[in-house]
């Protein structure tokens, strides 16, 4: 068996442009914890998670207009 067999989903990349909103949408439409973020070059920026945007609404660091760059987790485990 190869990854090739495997029937897994298709990979969801996010831009850092997009707004908050749009990405909570995405997180209930697909039901991941997480999402690669890469910039127009594909390029790998980091990673989006279900936790970060929860603590950062809680503080308030961040609204559901603003682009989700500035809270992408660049350290990748």
């Amino acid at each position: 068996m190869t990854v090739a067999d495997l029937d897994l989903p298709a990979a969801v990349f996010l831009d850092p442009a997009t707004p908050l909103a749009e990405a909570i949408q995405l997180f209930r439409k697909h039901g991941f914890a997480q999402f690669p973020v890469r910039d127009r070059q594909n390029n790998l920026l980091g990673v989006l998670t279900k936790t970060e945007v929860t603590k950062q609404l809680l503080k308030n660091r961040i609204t559901q207009s603003e682009a989700i760059g500035k809270i992408v987790s660049k350290e990748l485990r």
